[in-house]
């Protein structure tokens, strides 16, 4: 996809807008803005299932998960509160390939089931959509359990800014994340929705507005 423009919308012959319970989810490179666009999508109405959240849950002090971390890498991933150390996880996951991996299939498995227990609980109350955010979901192969992909795009520039400011790191740490995550020209191809946020919080809202209005109808509406 050459040109993003603030939203619009591309063929995805997986999508199934035609069910009654939607999964909706948000995806997007480090730093794009995915924390706004689901945000918004409360404004409506809609629950939001934040996948950051299940992943501090999942690697809690006392869960299996830490444990499982702590027996493959060792103290140092504590902090002195006996929690996991976030700075060191992130450098991990930067820097060595192999404890990537190990990291994933420590944590994510975890993730998954928790999130599936919130999905399933929406469900069984009535819900007829649920937005659920996962930043690594090309990353993973998640993409095929979802009824609606939405991809948040920026500049690498506002970015690697946003991450600088919001995690403390260098513009280069910052950068090195982004380089091993998919770009946002792969993502948006498989996308159903594309919403550039580039900071405009209008923009955004009014996206968000159109995408809620779209899957709420029985049969998807082009967005342009």
């Amino acid at each position: 996809m050459d040109h993003i423009s603030n939203i619009m919308s591309t063929p995805k012959e997986s999508s199934n807008f035609k069910t009654t319970f939607k999964r909706i989810v948000v995806t997007g490179s480090a730093g794009s803005g995915k924390s706004l666009v689901c945000d918004c999508f409360k404004t409506h109405g809609l629950k939001v299932v934040d996948s950051d959240e299940l992943a501090r849950r999942a690697v809690a002090p006392g869960t299996d998960g830490l444990k499982l971390i702590v027996d493959y890498f060792g103290e140092k991933m504590l902090t002195a509160q006996g929690s996991l150390n976030r700075r060191i996880m992130r450098q991990t996951i930067i820097k060595n390939t192999a404890g990537r991996k190990i990291l994933e299939q420590i944590i994510h498995p975890e993730i998954q089931r928790l999130m599936q227990l919130e999905i399933d609980a929406l469900r069984r109350q009535g819900k007829t959509r649920v937005v659920v955010e996962i930043p690594l979901l090309f990353e993973l192969n998640l993409q095929h359990q979802y009824d609606v992909v939405i991809v948040v795009v920026a500049p690498d520039e506002i970015k690697i800014k946003r991450l600088m400011q919001r995690d403390h790191v260098s513009a280069a740490e910052a950068q090195s994340l982004l380089n091993i995550q998919i770009s946002d020209k792969v993502k948006s191809k498989h996308a159903d929705y594309v919403i550039n946020n580039d900071g405009s919080k209008k923009s955004v809202i009014q996206a968000v507005e159109r995408i809620v209005k779209a899957t709420a109808s029985k049969k998807r509406e082009e967005i342009t």
